[in-house]
């Protein structure tokens, strides 16, 4: 049996004081311990439990920092994963993470172009699933994203999130995913006009969101955006028929397309006023089609320069070469070359 004195003591000490350190004072075993304080219905205090509950959370907070592994995104990478957010992708949290994750779903279709996304983003532990979904790791990275592009929970674009959008790689990734080459065509009673337009199917986003969103492409890419009303989603999205801008904006994701095959039709705009040129000859022989040329520069060639054109044009010089060298814009020498062969002069 217990002495009294071993009692008092350890009703007065072993509320508040750690149990390894009693074991020492009192030079008993743990067992011991635990047995005399059972029999005699002596408890921790609340103070004290709750002090080492919140040791014990700080214990586990630390150990699950250090388990996190350490990234450091290229400004080429969180380009690409903004131009994403603003597109299909998106940042979420699973149930048993306290971090955000980035995820994005896709069809069969667009695997390529998701898959050239993953590979630029392996260092950052993203994957595609078998269930075709882009996914990242949940980080505090991603947490952070979340927080500035879904401050409201749901996803939202602001005057701050929109500069992380700053290179060109970001932009491809914005309008691979969301935007919309077309080309209109206008009868006219001697002529047909082929005139292109790029949409971006930002109406997920309220109309003060495009405001700022169009602003953005001006003031960073030079791209002339105007917000156009559509009749879904939050009402408004992103359209220009402006051929700066689409001369701009090709140029700038061009080089991307290059390295994704199934986004090259994103920029092909030669080949599609070709199909369009070859089936309406044969349905309107009487007219003549006209392409837009795509630029700011007057569309007018002195003899001199159609006579370079003709000559560049048989010694092997590709379109690109020939506006190069006359300083044009490629689309205009498409055009350019395109009337020439229909007079017959090439």
């Amino acid at each position: 049996m217990e002495n009294n004195d071993l009692i008092a003591y350890l009703k007065e000490y072993y509320p508040c004081t750690d149990n390894n350190k009693l074991t020492k004072i009192l030079n008993i075993p743990l067992w011991k311990l635990r047995r005399i304080v059972s029999r005699n219905k002596i408890y921790k205090s609340p103070e004290y439990l709750h002090k080492q509950h919140a040791k014990l959370m700080h214990v586990k907070k630390q150990k699950y920092l250090a388990s996190i592994p350490e990234l450091q995104p290229t400004s080429e990478q969180v380009n690409i994963i903004v131009g994403s957010i603003l597109g299909d992708g998106g940042l979420d949290y699973s149930p048993r993470s306290k971090n955000a994750y980035y995820r994005e779903h896709f069809s069969t279709q667009q695997r390529e172009y998701r898959i050239w996304k993953a590979k630029k983003l392996a260092n950052l532990g993203f994957k595609i699933t078998k269930n075709n979904h882009l996914k990242g790791p949940s980080h505090p990275f991603f947490t952070e994203l979340s927080r500035s592009f879904y401050p409201n929970g749901r996803k939202e674009i602001t005057k701050d999130n929109i500069k992380l959008l700053s290179m060109p790689i970001g932009l491809a990734c914005l309008y691979f995913d969301d935007g919309t080459l077309v080309i209109n065509i206008r009868q006219k009673k001697k002529t047909i006009d082929l005139n292109p337009r790029i949409t971006l199917s930002s109406h997920y986003f309220t109309q003060e969101e495009n405001i700022i969103l169009s602003n953005h492409l001006k003031e960073h890419f030079e791209l002339d955006f105007n917000v156009k009303k559509v009749p879904f989603g939050h009402g408004y999205c992103l359209d220009t028929g402006k051929g700066s801008t689409i001369a701009k904006l090709l140029e700038l994701v061009r080089p991307f397309a290059i390295e994704i095959p199934c986004m090259q039709y994103k920029v092909e705009l030669e080949n599609r006023y070709f199909l369009i040129e070859e089936k309406l000859t044969s349905s309107y022989k009487n007219k003549t089609i006209k392409f837009r040329d795509l630029s700011t520069t007057p569309n007018n060639y002195s003899l001199q320069d159609e006579t370079k054109i003709i000559t560049w044009k048989k010694e092997g010089m590709t379109d690109k070469q020939i506006a190069e060298a006359l300083g044009r814009n490629y689309w205009g020498i498409v055009d350019k070359i395109r009337r020439l062969r229909k007079e017959g002069r090439l």
